[in-house]
């Protein structure tokens, strides 16, 4: 199996876990050895891992559905741009969760005090 395969494969179970999908259904759907998806699960911490790295997950698969789609609609166009700025604030909640300040969640609070005083 190659790493490519072997990665995408590895996303595709870590988002079935995340969406309620057992190892054991994990392994038969995508036909891989149980202790395989089960090491997997365990050296990545699946069970650990914070929200927004989860949502962000499933965002990106979905936006990947979307943009190897050959013949786009007008709604999956808009699909793609709310997945793309819900990217943008999944970003921002990481910057604030490692440390960052309320601006890192609002670019407002940070542009207010840019401009020249009254």
């Amino acid at each position: 199996m190659s790493d490519s395969i072997d990665f995408n494969t590895r996303n595709q179970a870590r988002q079935m876990y995340w969406r309620g999908y057992s190892i054991a259904q994990i392994s038969n759907d995508l036909d891989i050895a149980y202790a395989t998806v089960d090491s997997w699960k365990r050296r990545e911490k699946w069970d650990d891992a914070p929200i927004v790295l989860r949502v962000e997950g499933a965002i990106d698969m979905r936006l990947c559905q979307l943009i190897d789609k050959p013949d786009k609609t007008n709604t999956e166009f808009r699909e793609i741009e709310a997945l793309t700025k819900s990217f943008e604030r999944t970003d921002r909640i990481k910057r604030f969760e490692s440390g960052g300040n309320e601006a890192d969640l609002n670019p407002k609070i940070k542009n207010r005090n840019q401009g020249k005083r009254k």
